[in-house]
């Protein structure tokens, strides 16, 4: 009931350097986060917005059960089917319906660019 899913990523940045993003899955939203600045050595003492910027919030139909941050986009996996979010503009596109109800979503994100869901 009240599974969070984490998932985190260098991803897309303005420059050439690629800043580190947070995807956190909770009922019927997706959160990113962006981390600020550089790595902390003791993020013990440190308030959530001394490091991390919320980048946006993404509502979703169901609630997730895959996340896998990829480039510019996030992929879902609900029970039911597989979608991808833009993360700038949130557009959403459904990859494809498993066509029945699935207990687990499962994906992957190759090293070679690629996701095998």
């Amino acid at each position: 009931r009240g599974t969070v899913i984490l998932t985190c990523s260098k991803a897309w940045s303005d420059g050439i350097k690629k800043k580190l993003f947070i995807a956190i899955g909770k009922r019927k939203e997706i959160l990113v986060f962006q981390w600020k600045g550089s790595v902390a050595s003791n993020l013990q003492h440190c308030k959530q917005r001394d490091v991390l910027k919320r980048f946006n919030a993404y509502p979703v139909p169901d609630k997730p059960r895959l996340l896998i941050l990829a480039g510019k986009a996030i992929f879902v996996g609900f029970r039911e089917q597989y979608d991808r979010i833009h993360l700038e503009n949130s557009e959403k596109h459904k990859i494809f319906s498993t066509g029945k109800r699935l207990k687990d979503a499962v994906g992957i994100r190759l090293t070679n660019r690629e996701l095998l869901l």
